[in-house]
């Protein structure tokens, strides 16, 4: 279903301030002890980084088969496996 640039407008918005995302807009030092709060910042940067790639890999598919075959598709296929390269180091951090 295609959306109206009100429609396209409102979702872009919320996922600057995260709220598609289910980000905490800020993890206040006096509202959790610092573990948690680590652990908490960690799992919002993961899913930011996330949401880049999924977005950067819908920007991919969308385009025609002759762009994907491109130079500038290869560019952006490396931007994806470095994306991919940060997650996994997320990941890998254990608090």
């Amino acid at each position: 279903m295609a959306q109206t640039p009100a429609q396209k407008q409102k979702a872009y918005r919320e996922r600057l301030n995260g709220r598609a995302l289910g980000i905490q807009a800020h993890v206040s030092k006096s509202n959790l002890p610092q573990l948690k709060r680590w652990r908490a910042l960690l799992k919002n940067a993961n899913t930011l980084i996330t949401a880049c790639r999924i977005e950067i890999s819908d920007y991919i598919s969308a385009r025609s088969q002759a762009w994907q075959e491109s130079d500038k598709a290869e560019l952006f296929a490396e931007v994806v496996d470095a994306i991919d390269e940060i997650a996994d180091s997320l990941q890998d951090i254990d608090l």
